[in-house]
């Protein structure tokens, strides 16, 4: 204070002479007074809020008034910078208008105490020079003090560094899987915030690289869709979704196309992943899958139709040669054609199982003929020719039963001998070439329920002569015929015996009387 007063003192006498020699006008005077009574009164005022005393304050002072000097020069020219020339009449963004507001400045925190301080609900971490730490902190748990707000602890999501963290309200930072605002986070043991694929826990999950939210559900990531359940851990293998199903492969890609898993062929959309089942038309062709959406091949019944699909699964149409035998295949709907067939000027004749029928056929009761391509090329009135043939033979009952190795048919007359009237004309399967059945006439025997041969059995069995039997086709050895082992007809086929359908087997073993004359041919 007392330089203060020392300068004021030898300015006034320097004044003095100047406004004698004339140097300045007196008017002059009346500014520099004012500026001594400015500064006289500013010193106390200073040293009124100073709290280490008047003496603290009077050295502060004088350092403020140093420092305000070397910022005017400073700020004039910058050390690391030319001095700049201001054009008066600039006004570019740049310019600084003069009556522009000051910024408004951060009050400066407090001298803090050793620890931590709770500065209007804000917390901070004193330094033992009452100086705020700032940055990373471990008292027990890992804090944050922002350096951007003075140190005060941050809370919530936190970017230090180009990573973010995750500060709960008490200011810890948090690691592990975090649930915040409806969405699931995972915090590495270092805080850090988890982004894209990730392994933990013994699975894959997948968090968003914007905002590291938990996955759940479809995905598409980098063009592929993966499924990633409520937990959030990414799928593999087969998926039921909405009772659709999905397959994943073990990257957790969603498979499309055709695929190859588990020793079947799978057809999954490749617009959707979800898998096909029944009838489905790919790239022009029908192919059919099954309930679980397997491929079928083969042979296929639905609902009494058989359709044909080849080893590649696809649906064949037209004349198809499948297992020594030709088959007609509906070109517009893939049904097996049965029965007789137009095609053109030319008629086919499809039997039971759908085979074509070449050579002599008997149809009904006519007896039928087909060249080796199968073209009809005429018929004969069967029922006719059996009952010519019928008329001289003789029995000891009203009944007759006469067969036709040749043509495989059994035809059933009753009267007398010159006045037999059919009655039934059936297909039957006589024995094979190289275990023929007995021809002559002989007379019916005994009869029985069943018996079995090696693992079929046969039901309703009439003796003819010695083990020579009329009976049923083969079955498989229930109680009763409900499963048949082998069920053709029309063909050659037996050890001798005469195999016929069961209940034409049984309409024989319940009907025809003991003695009663059977001729083989």
């Amino acid at each position: 204070m007392h330089n203060v007063h020392l300068r004021q003192s030898w300015c006034k006498v320097g004044l003095a002479a100047l406004l004698a020699l004339g140097t300045i006008p007196a008017a002059g005077l009346s500014a520099v007074g004012q500026a001594w009574a400015t500064e006289a009164e500013v010193a106390p005022a200073a040293t009124a809020a100073t709290p280490e005393g008047p003496e603290a304050s009077i050295g502060e002072a004088e350092s403020a008034a140093n420092v305000a000097e070397q910022t005017t020069a400073d700020a004039a020219t910058p050390r690391d910078a030319a001095p700049a020339v201001v054009d008066a009449a600039d006004t570019s963004v740049n310019a600084v208008p003069a009556d522009a507001p000051a910024q408004p400045q951060k009050p400066a925190l407090p001298a803090l105490s050793s620890g931590w301080n709770d500065l209007d609900g804000q917390w901070y971490y004193g330094r033992a020079d009452g100086t705020p730490q700032t940055g990373w902190l471990y008292d027990g748990a890992w804090y944050y003090l922002n350096p951007a707000n003075q140190g005060a602890m941050a809370r919530g999501w936190t970017q230090v560094d180009r990573a973010w963290y995750y500060l709960n309200w008490s200011g810890v930072m948090e690691t592990g899987w975090q649930l915040i605002d409806g969405a699931w986070y995972y915090l590495a043991p270092n805080g850090e915030r988890a982004h894209g694929w990730q392994w933990i826990g013994g699975a894959w999950y997948y968090l968003y690289p914007d905002t590291g939210a938990m996955a759940m559900g479809w995905n598409q990531i980098d063009g592929t869709w993966y499924f990633l359940n409520w937990s959030g851990a990414m799928q593999t293998g087969w998926q039921n979704q909405g009772g659709t199903w999905y397959y994943l492969f073990g990257s957790g890609a969603m498979a499309t196309g055709w695929q190859w898993i588990g020793g079947a062929w799978y057809y999954l959309y490749p617009d959707t992943g979800a898998m096909a089942t029944y009838w489905t038309q790919i790239d022009g062709t029908w192919y059919y899958l099954n309930g679980s959406g397997a491929m079928k091949t083969g042979w296929l019944n639905l609902g009494g139709t058989w359709y044909y699909l080849a080893g590649s699964g696809a649906m064949q149409t037209g004349w198809q040669w499948i297992g020594n035998a030709w088959y007609y295949l509906y070109p517009d709907t893939g049904a097996m054609a049965t029965g007789w067939l137009q095609l053109g000027d030319n008629w086919y004749y499809l039997g039971n199982s759908g085979a074509m029928a070449t050579g002599s056929v008997t149809i009904g009761n006519e007896y039928h003929q087909f060249d080796g391509a199968g073209v009809w090329q005429g018929s004969t009135d069967l029922a006719g020719m059996f009952t010519a043939w019928a008329q001289p033979e003789w029995s000891a009952t009203n009944w007759l039963i006469l067969v036709d190795t040749a043509r495989c048919k059994v035809a059933v007359f009753w009267g007398s001998q010159w006045n037999w009237q059919l009655q039934h004309l059936w297909d039957c399967s006589p024995g094979k070439a190289s275990t023929p059945t007995v021809k002559g006439r002989f007379s019916v025997g005994s009869r029985g329920y069943y018996f079995d041969s090696k693992n079929a059995r046969c039901f309703y069995y009439t003796q003819f002569y010695g083990n020579y039997l009329f009976h049923s086709v083969l079955y498989h050895q229930t109680s009763s015929p409900t499963w048949i082992m082998d069920g053709r007809l029309g063909i050659p086929l037996s050890h001798g015996c005469v195999r016929l359908d069961v209940w034409n087997a049984q309409w024989i073993y319940n009907n025809i009387p003991s003695n009663t004359r059977v001729y083989v041919w």
